[in-house]
This record gives structure tokens, sequence and C-alpha cells, in this order.
């Protein structure tokens, strides 16, 4: 893929993966994108437990 800082493309969301990642596709082809200076908490991912209270709270913001 070429792409060159500073220049606009368009862009299709296919996944927003959390509150600070998507899954966007550009001439076919498929990247990720994470948002500078935001830190979301993470969204719980199938299968995934805990006991932890800090994590659970993370969880729930998520």
């Amino acid at each position: 893929m070429d792409l060159q800082p500073h220049k606009k493309i368009q862009t299709t969301i296919k996944t927003v993966l959390d509150g600070d990642t998507v899954i966007l596709r550009y001439n076919g082809q498929e990247f990720s994108s994470r948002a500078r200076w935001i830190d979301a908490p993470e969204t719980k991912k199938w299968g995934q437990s805990s006991e932890d209270p800090r994590i659970l709270k993370h969880w729930d913001w998520a």
C-alpha cells in the first residue's frame, strides 16, 4: 500500500475493534488504524474471564 504522510485518502470502515482502533479498507486492502492520544479501555474478548476487580471494571467501562 502506498500511503503518504499528510495526504488525505478515502477509506471505508470495515470493523470497529474498540474505542481507539478500527479496521479500514482502501483500494481493496485492509489495515488497522489506532487513534493517537486516545487510550480507550479494551473490550472483553470472547472466552476471556477474570476475577480481578480492576479488569472487570475496565471491561465495564469499555
